[in-house]
Parts: C-alpha cells; structure tokens; sequence
C-alpha cells in the first residue's frame, strides 16, 4: 500500500527518462512483491558511477527535488522531497551489479516496467539498516512464496513434496536462530 501523496510511478519514470541504472528496494519493492505494508516513500539503489550520478542529478531536478535529511542519511544515502512524494537515493559503490542480476524486471503500472529488488536483498538491506521487524516481514514473505510453491507441488503430485517442505521450515528456524543471535529477543524483554 502507499501513501496517499506518493506518485512512485512518476519518480521512477523521471529515473528511466535519464536512463539511470537503477533496482527500486524499500516499501515500495515489498509492495511489488506481495506485501501488504504501507510505504510513505520510494527507495531505490543506485550504481555509483559518476556518469550514472549525474544522470541521477537530471532526474531530481526534472522532479523539482529538494533535499530533505532523515535519520540514517550518509554520503551513500540521501533522501528527497519531490513533486511526486518523498524518495530515497541510495548509492552502491560495491555490490550493485549482484542487486541487479537477482532484481526482477517488474510492471508497476502504466506500462513503467523497472527491476525490483530480490525478497531476499530486500531482507539483507532491512537487516543493513537495522529495521528487524521489516527484515521479519520480508523473510516471512519469501517463506509465504516459497509454502505457496510447496502447496502447487503437492497439488501436482510432486514426490519431493517432504524435502521440500522441511527446506522451507528449516530456513524459518535458521532465519528466527539469526534474530534471536542478534539480541531482538533480549532487547523486547529489556
């Protein structure tokens, strides 16, 4: 869900207009993904060239963006106000071709066709963050899809249907292990 004053289409068709190399992450990826999580804002990762910035610079200005700080902003992350709502820059120096090749090429309406976001990038980026309950929701997101492919197997007749059932159980059980190593649990309790 989004935002009542959020146009995320037009911020990323300013993006694609200025052929900036982009993978939209945040709420917004979630949301393309299944998620029925509110967002108030566009996030999207970046390549760090400065060809692709500069292209980035163009997209901003045809959007009439403004800085606009908020907790967790660096020289790697900046966020905007805009004409179209509030977004999110984030640069990659490292790492932005792997986000790419695992993004899928996604229809967000209108024909605005970007790459989104793998569930399990957007997990490792909520993690990065510290946002633990988002990194929750999108890991229970990936192991929804993953019981859904689980349920169309058995339904098909798949004889793999146990191992793939207690794959999926044992990720849930690895991922909750990592939380609870990471103190979540001692932190709610304190």
């Amino acid at each position: 869900m989004l935002d009542e004053g959020l146009d995320p289409i037009r911020i990323v068709a300013a993006l694609r207009a200025r052929d900036v190399s982009f993978v939209v992450a945040g709420g917004l990826a979630a949301a393309a993904r299944g998620s029925a999580v509110t967002t108030a804002d566009v996030e999207v990762c970046v390549e760090g060239d400065e060809s692709n910035l500069q292209r980035v610079g163009l997209a901003l200005e045809d959007l009439t963006a403004s800085p606009s700080p908020t907790p967790g902003d660096d020289e790697h992350r900046a966020t905007f106000g805009s004409s179209a709502g509030r977004f999110t820059i984030v640069e990659l120096p490292e790492g932005f071709s792997a986000l790419r090749s695992r993004a899928e090429e996604t229809d967000l309406g209108r024909g605005v066709v970007v790459h989104v976001a793998a569930v399990e990038d957007l997990v490792d980026l909520a993690r990065a963050l510290g946002d633990l309950e988002a990194a929750a929701h999108l890991a229970a997101l990936s192991e929804d899809r993953e019981t859904a492919l689980v349920i169309e197997d058995v339904a098909e007749g798949e004889p793999r249907r146990r191992e793939r059932v207690w794959s999926v159980l044992e990720r849930v059980d690895a991922f909750l292990t990592d939380l609870d190593a990471k103190g979540l649990k001692h932190r709610r309790d304190g």
